[in-house]
């Protein structure tokens, strides 16, 4: 018996889709409607159910799709502490589930640097602060997606890819999950979506 086809509005494929998901960590295409995620899982069955006249089937070329990024805040208290701020090494190992955050409008609002920046532990001057707190790539990422989103209370509307689950990505140049941890900063945000619409694309 064929599956019911429920209509997308758009199917993100042909990219690394990282869901953040601990139950499905990836997969090749992501299904919209209505603003929330419909369908995870292969493009071949994505497709089937969820591929209908009127669905549009966005190429990622080759780049990445993640959650949208969430940003939770704390206040750093001088140089002393600073090698001990944002302990999230010793966070995970006791089982929490800790956040990363930026200080914006103190400094620039750059996602992807505080992801190099909990990954290497270094500073804009290439001085290492607090090596022992250093994280994996993925550890970082959880920590400004879904452990934001549960910190607010929204992991059940935010924070990872899954059916059910608002359209809130992010298209980056590049899988920070694959590149050189030292390259992390350099990956760029080439898109936005909000509830399953663009709402910033970065010129080519």
């Amino acid at each position: 018996m064929q599956p019911q086809l429920d209509a997308a509005d758009t199917i993100y494929t042909d990219g690394d889709v990282v869901t953040v998901n601990d139950k499905q960590p990836s997969a090749e295409a992501v299904a919209i409607k209505g603003g929330k995620i419909v369908a995870v899982g292969t493009r071949a069955e994505v497709e089937k159910t969820h591929k209908g006249g009127n669905t549009v089937v966005v190429s990622l070329g080759g780049k990445a799709l993640l959650p949208g990024f969430l940003d939770a805040h704390i206040a750093n208290r001088g140089r002393e502490q600073a090698m001990y701020i944002s302990p999230m090494r010793d966070a995970i190992d006791k089982g929490l589930a800790p956040t990363n955050h930026t200080d914006f409008v103190v400094a620039p609002l750059d996602q992807m640097f505080m992801m190099w920046s909990a990954v290497n532990r270094l500073s804009r001057g290439g001085e290492v602060i607090g090596a022992d707190q250093r994280v994996t790539p993925l550890e970082a990422l959880k920590a400004m997606t879904i452990n934001v989103a549960q910190q607010y209370g929204e992991q059940a509307s935010k924070g990872s890819l899954e059916v059910g689950k608002l359209a809130d990505l992010v298209v980056l140049d590049q899988n920070p999950l694959k590149v050189d941890p030292m390259k992390i900063k350099d990956v760029r945000v080439v898109e936005t979506i909000k509830e399953g619409k663009t709402i910033y694309k970065r010129n080519p």
